[in-house]
């Protein structure tokens, strides 16, 4: 969130990650600056719903690789385990990750929508700690898999 370009780029020369996922307010300057041979994320944080077209919109204009598209709540840049309207999205030319509150509960009508990925944290935790469990089954679901270990 709100990195320095140099850290940024110092942990993809260093291999240390293999994208870079962008969740504050870098725009395009920071982007074209970052200037890095990985693919990039820009996240777009889905508020008020009457304006979901123009953020997607000005975020399609990025030189980002993908967006992706979770909860906007004030004071806080994510990881807030909410969702949002999902039938609000329109038609993306970016592919893109679907983030925000995605659970057990929620995952078989989050893979309907055309993500490119699904985006969980949270949902996948019990008292803060990732839960194998509820990891193994959220994959059974999204591949159909019964017998998935």
């Amino acid at each position: 969130v709100n990195s320095d370009i140099d850290f940024v780029r110092e942990l993809v020369c260093k291999f240390i990650i293999d994208m870079v996922q962008l969740h504050g307010n870098e725009d395009e300057d920071y982007i074209k600056k970052l200037n890095v041979n990985v693919p990039v994320i820009k996240a777009v944080r889905i508020g008020d719903m009457e304006d979901v077209n123009k953020q997607i919109h000005d975020a399609e204009m990025l030189s980002c690789d993908y967006l992706l598209l979770d909860t906007y709540m004030p004071n806080t840049l994510g990881g807030i385990g909410k969702t949002f309207d999902w039938s609000r999205i329109p038609a993306l030319k970016k592919p893109y990750f679907l983030a925000g509150g995605l659970n057990i509960d929620n995952i078989d009508l989050a893979k309907k929508q055309s993500a490119f990925a699904l985006d969980l944290s949270s949902g996948i935790e019990t008292d803060g700690f990732k839960d194998r469990e509820k990891m193994i089954e959220v994959v059974k679901r999204v591949r159909n898999q019964e017998g998935l270990r």
